[in-house]
């Protein structure tokens, strides 16, 4: 029995949330694999110019909008995914 790991590489737009979900969900829609590795803040982009605009794009690690997401793709394809994303909790942001 083999695991068949998947790896989606893209440019998200920074600061783009909404838009850069919808493009991971339209790219996975044709991904099979056991697992699937996304970039490092593939929600967000990367090197943003202050930290400000981070927290505003920070979420909750729980039932943030990227988790829902990826918890529905996981469930719909059986599916594992490692999504980077900043996120946002009592203690402050990661």
């Amino acid at each position: 029995m083999g695991f068949k790991v998947g790896v989606c590489q893209f440019k998200p737009e920074l600061m783009q949330t909404e838009k850069n979900l919808k493009k991971m969900e339209s790219l996975l829609e044709s991904v099979s694999a056991d697992l699937i590795v996304l970039p490092e803040l593939a929600v967000s982009g990367y090197l943003f110019n202050s930290e400000e605009e981070v927290k505003s794009i920070a979420e909750d690690p729980n039932n943030g909008p990227t988790v829902t997401l990826f918890q529905k793709l996981a469930k719909q394809h059986n599916t594992s995914y490692v999504v980077g994303f900043a996120e946002k909790t009592k203690n402050g942001i990661y």
